[in-house]
């Protein structure tokens, strides 16, 4: 759970949606409905596929924002899913991307209105990852690869899944140190993709 100085409401729906699924996510969508009547919620904002749809089910004079932070089409190219997604998005009043590439997506394949869409990248905030630095929570081994190559680093950071592609930098950047032999990259996180992006990496 993030940090945050908001209240905190638990909803204690139990993780087992049950062999009808859709009728663990209209009990959601109803506890989302008196919560909104509740608190006289004018405007929502959903993170996820499910949120998104509770969301949207609980819909009543509140504006509806999702957050959509995948390439959908990618998941749930047809079937189900892929139209359920679909009535998702026309339902919305607004549509947050993560990207542009994920907003250009919802056009192309779920034939959402450009003008719905607008694009708002994940923030970093640098300030205070230098500040970190400063206060020692590197290594001083990390420390002297980030002296010895400052300006020629690259970093991304995210899960080690198919999802997060990043077999993609991995060969974009075989082609940097062509030109900048002393380019560095540092791809930090966690997942079931590390042994093989270690051996394309070799």
């Amino acid at each position: 759970i993030y940090e945050t100085t908001t209240e905190m409401i638990n909803l204690k729906m139990p993780l087992n949606k049950g062999k009808i699924k859709f009728l663990w996510h209209l009990k959601l969508a109803a506890k989302v409905r008196n919560l909104k009547k509740k608190y006289k919620i004018t405007h929502t904002i959903s993170f996820m596929a499910e949120a998104d749809l509770a969301n949207i089910l609980s819909k009543k004079s509140d504006k509806t924002v999702v957050s959509v932070r995948n390439k959908w089409s990618t998941y749930t190219p047809k079937g189900l899913r892929h139209y359920k997604n679909r009535w998702v998005f026309h339902k919305a009043d607004k549509i947050v991307s993560l990207s542009q590439m994920v907003g250009y997506d919802l056009i192309k394949f779920y034939g959402v209105d450009r003008e719905n869409i607008v694009t708002i990248y994940n923030p970093c905030y640098k300030e205070n990852i230098k500040q970190n630095i400063l206060n020692g929570v590197i290594s001083e081994e990390e420390r002297k690869v980030f002296e010895k190559y400052k300006g020629k680093i690259v970093i991304t950071a995210g899960r080690l899944e198919p999802q997060k592609g990043q077999w993609h930098l991995i060969r974009a950047f075989s082609e940097v140190v062509k030109k900048y032999s002393d380019a560095k990259l540092i791809i930090l996180g966690r997942g079931n993709e590390k042994d093989y992006l270690k051996e394309l990496i070799k």
